[in-house]
């Protein structure tokens, strides 16, 4: 038996095989700049990925267990290939990479407290955001939250159609972003990693303006905004402004 005997770790190698296939996409390259992978060579990264599948598939066993440790080989090899200079790929796929908004708890949190508070002028004086920088926070967290642009990707991406590569692991995984209940496509795996990594950038940017007590009033505005409306009490109430894991650390490298 190999040493990888609990669920987490299987879940995690599982999470990591599908970051794998979804970043060897064609169609995730015009994406790389929104979702925090601005700062890989997109064409060595893809290629890298690609020549990982396909000796692990050359190699594959019937074992489950040994299948889930040559995928965590593919940080060594995408070195030894100089596809993934200074490990961008495997801080992206610790830190910004995910499969749902659930993966982080607080951002989202924060993101539907904002949301709900930049629809009226007064509620977002009542967030306590410092006056001088009151105004530039809404507009840069609108920017954070506006799907437009990962939209206008999405309908360049794969045009005029997929690639052969594309195509085929579309196929193998029966990825579909039109099903009605469950889409399980690329454009939906990428949706939750884009947001992350926008509302990052937003409290990357306004975290460090705030002083100690800037915090303290702007949580507690928040929490007042909680009680006052019935649609966001699932959230209880917040503790402190977005922070690891949720979000990587401030200056941890990406633009």
């Amino acid at each position: 038996m190999s040493e990888l005997t609990s669920i987490d770790e299987s879940l995690e190698l599982s999470r990591l095989t599908s970051a794998i296939m979804l970043c060897s996409l064609d169609f995730t390259v015009p994406f790389h700049d929104v979702i925090g992978l601005d700062r890989v060579d997109s064409q060595q990264l893809v290629s890298g990925l690609r020549d990982f599948i396909r000796v692990e598939r050359t190699e594959q066993q019937h074992d489950f267990d040994a299948v889930l440790v040559r995928v965590a080989r593919v940080f060594d090899f995408l070195a030894e290939r100089s596809a993934d200079p200074g490990g961008v790929f495997r801080k992206w796929f610790t830190e910004i990479y995910c499969q749902s908004h659930h993966e982080y708890p607080a951002l989202e949190a924060w993101t539907n407290v904002l949301r709900k508070a930049r629809r009226d002028s007064g509620d977002w004086k009542r967030l306590c955001v410092p006056a001088a920088i009151q105004q530039d926070a809404r507009e840069r967290f609108d920017r954070s939250v506006n799907a437009d642009e990962f939209d206008a990707r999405t309908r360049s991406a794969g045009k005029p159609r997929l690639s052969d590569w594309d195509l085929h692991l579309y196929a193998i995984n029966l990825w579909n972003d039109d099903l009605p209940d469950i889409p399980n496509g690329p454009e939906s795996q990428l949706y939750p990693i884009f947001c992350r990594f926008q509302g990052a950038r937003f409290w990357w940017w306004l975290s460090p303006l705030l002083s100690n007590e800037e915090r303290r009033q702007l949580v507690s505005g928040a929490n007042q905004l909680i009680s006052n409306l019935p649609d966001l009490a699932y959230i209880g109430s917040l503790r402190d402004l977005p922070s690891a894991p949720d979000i990587p650390a401030q200056g941890t490298g990406y633009a």
